[in-house]
């Protein structure tokens, strides 16, 4: 599938997922489920995926570089402060928790 490469951004893949289980959970109602503190847990779950986020592109804003995958020719620094010393890619952790 290399005719793919840079050629969707990541956060269009990560609403496109979204539309998916919402529509999933909107057709399938049998397959849903709750237990208590379900909306704090999810609450948390997606502010925790929004720092992340917005700590990866704070450390490139910092770093001077480009936060745009699709031109990795752009950049000009590899970043390794911050969040960068734990994860290859807080963003992309974070577009997961949310």
């Amino acid at each position: 599938m290399r005719w793919l490469e840079l050629k969707i951004p990541p956060p269009l893949v990560g609403l496109a997922t979204a539309a998916l289980m919402w529509f999933g959970a909107r057709e399938f109602p049998a397959l849903r489920f709750s237990f208590s503190y379900q909306t704090a847990l999810a609450i948390g779950l997606a502010a925790i995926g929004l720092l992340l986020d917005v700590s990866g592109v704070v450390g490139f804003l910092r770093a001077k570089t480009t936060v745009n995958p699709l031109k990795p020719a752009a950049a000009s620094k590899l970043v390794t402060t911050g969040l960068y010393r734990f994860t290859r890619n807080p963003m992309y952790a974070g577009m997961l928790l949310l």
